[in-house]
């Protein structure tokens, strides 16, 4: 008997919080945006309104002067602004894994790759916890599809101040690399 209640290639859609996470298996994207680079550190505070505890990124520039023994309590990251494939979104992937941060410089430095930008990237994530391994492919150039859907709103330096990246429409950080890329 056949089942025909859901469509054969049904999937329960999944929607963007705004952040890319890389999933277990391949995570397809292309970058949009100047990375932004610096140092990554939690707090615990004291929400405001229901008065429980609750950790808090807090983050600094690269250029910023950190004591040297503050940074072995803190984590180097990039982020930048991505299109990501799996949910037809724009979102922000922050990196603070050195193995993908070293493949990426590598590709940027490469002559037969170049800026990363210009194709698509595949970080195929397997394994859990410390076990955790991730190896990143360049996709081969081609245009970009979605020039229409991307959301050239996003704010990346918001992150430095605690602040929603999402939230600071007034400003236009980016507008060299995003009208290149929308060919504007």
């Amino acid at each position: 008997m056949k089942n025909n209640f859901l469509p054969k290639d049904f999937d329960i859609p999944v929607k963007s919080n705004g952040y890319m996470r890389l999933q277990e298996g391949d995570n397809k994207f292309r970058i949009f945006s100047q990375a932004i680079t610096g140092w990554e550190y939690w707090t615990e505070e004291k929400d405001s309104d229901t008065g429980e505890m609750r950790r808090k990124p807090n983050r600094k520039r690269t250029d910023e002067e950190v004591p040297l023994q503050e940074r072995y309590e803190m984590k180097f990251f990039m982020a930048f602004t991505v299109w990501n494939y799996q949910l037809n979104a724009t979102e922000i992937l922050q990196i603070t894994q050195k193995g993908i941060q070293t493949a990426l410089r590598s590709l940027n430095r490469s002559d037969s790759w170049g800026d990363p930008r210009d194709y698509d990237i595949v970080i195929h994530r397997k394994g859990k916890g410390l076990e955790t391994e991730y190896t990143v492919q360049p996709e081969p150039k081609a245009g970009f599809e979605h020039k229409d859907k991307i959301n050239k709103d996003i704010v990346l330096e918001a992150l430095y101040e605690g602040a929603d990246p999402f939230d600071y429409k007034a400003r236009d950080i980016d507008a060299e690399a995003a009208e290149e890329i929308l060919g504007k």
